[in-house]
C-alpha cells in the first residue's frame, strides 16, 4: 500500500516516510535504501530526503555510520533539529 501511495503521489513526502517506516518495521533494508534514493531524486530539498537515510541507519543500530553521514560533505548546511537545510 505504501508503494502504491508513492506511485500515485510522488510529490507527497509523507507517502515516502510511511513507506520507509513500514520497510524499517519489516526489516526490508534494501527496499528502505531504495526508498531513500527515490525521495532524494524526486524531492531533494524535502527534509524527508535527508531524514530517511539517517533513519535507515538508526533502525539498523549503525550509530557510527550516522555520525559519519552527519559529518560528511552531503550534510553540510543541515541543522540538527529535523535535519532542515540552513537558509541564510
Amino acid at each position: 500500500m505504501g508503494r502504491r501511495s508513492v506511485a500515485k503521489r510522488p510529490w507527497g513526502s509523507i507517502a515516502f516516510w510511511n513507506l520507509a517506516e513500514a520497510q524499517a518495521a519489516q526489516e526490508r533494508f534494501t527496499a528502505l535504501d531504495s526508498t531513500a534514493a527515490q525521495i532524494a531524486a524526486k524531492l531533494p530539498d524535502n527534509p524527508y530526503a535527508r531524514f530517511i537515510p539517517v533513519h535507515s541507519l538508526l533502525v539498523r543500530f549503525q550509530y557510527d555510520s550516522v555520525q559519519s553521514l552527519l559529518r560528511s560533505p552531503m550534510a553540510q548546511g543541515w541543522r540538527g533539529d529535523a535535519l532542515l537545510p540552513v537558509r541564510n
